[in-house]
């Protein structure tokens, strides 16, 4: 998988997730309209650059989203 799309994925993800946290109404999208483009973008041009195939950044795509997810289901739930 492309470690780019991964680690992008799981910081600008968790970045947007915090700042909405800290929003009330409509600004609650906003962290997450500036920074979905740029995970988009950091995966587009891994392919673009032939450093990656599309499955492979897809594959990075999906693990990143899945490390947010999992670190946040333990936050909540008390166990880091």
């Amino acid at each position: 998988p492309s470690g780019h799309s991964t680690l992008s994925t799981a910081v600008y993800l968790t970045y947007a997730i915090l700042a909405a946290s800290t929003q009330r109404g409509a600004w609650r999208l906003v962290p997450y309209l500036l920074l979905l483009p740029l995970i988009a973008i950091i995966a587009m041009t891994r392919v673009m650059i032939t450093k990656h195939t599309g499955e492979e950044v897809v594959v990075g795509l999906v693990l990143g989203t899945s490390i947010v997810g999992l670190v946040w289901w333990c936050l909540l739930r008390g166990r880091l």
